[in-house]
């Protein structure tokens, strides 16, 4: 993907995949929150017919132009798969799912052989997440893996 990055929040080009593969463009006009939803107007698309065939369509930005995050920020994608160990190497799984309680996230770990397991996204559970590697290290709460 290649294109502009969006000026402001709301404005600028974003992507749909279609379903053979590629990526198609499109200029956000607009966009708003709406009982929990992104509602987004779409340069060309004026027939509610022609919006229905991109709704529920997942919308991808180049990466270089999403903003900047802290140290120890990291977006849901860089997080997804990555391999989970425990400080002394031992691998528990990979991270398959991430659920938002409002107070921090919940990472699904689905381990080799058995039923998935659920940790909170805090530091004194995280303890190191290297992207590049691919890995992210925890030191579990007493009873979590039981």
């Amino acid at each position: 993907m290649s294109g502009a990055c969006p000026v402001e929040v709301g404005r600028g080009e974003v992507y749909t995949l279609e379903t053979g593969g590629g990526y198609v463009p499109h200029v956000v006009l607009s966009s708003r929150h709406h009982n929990g939803r992104f509602v987004v107007s779409i340069a060309g698309v004026e027939d509610p017919n022609e919006a229905k065939t991109l709704t529920n369509k997942k919308i991808y930005v180049p990466e270089d132009c999403l903003p900047k995050l802290k140290k120890n920020e990291y977006y849901s994608y860089q997080i997804l798969g990555l391999d989970v160990f425990l400080k002394d190497g031992k691998k528990i799984g990979k991270i398959v799912h991430i659920f938002s309680t409002g107070s921090n996230d919940v990472y699904e770990i689905k381990p080799p052989k058995g039923e998935t397991i659920l940790i909170p996204a805090i530091a004194s559970v995280i303890k190191e997440i290297d992207v590049e590697k691919g890995r992210m290290i925890i030191e579990p709460m007493e009873g979590m893996l039981d």
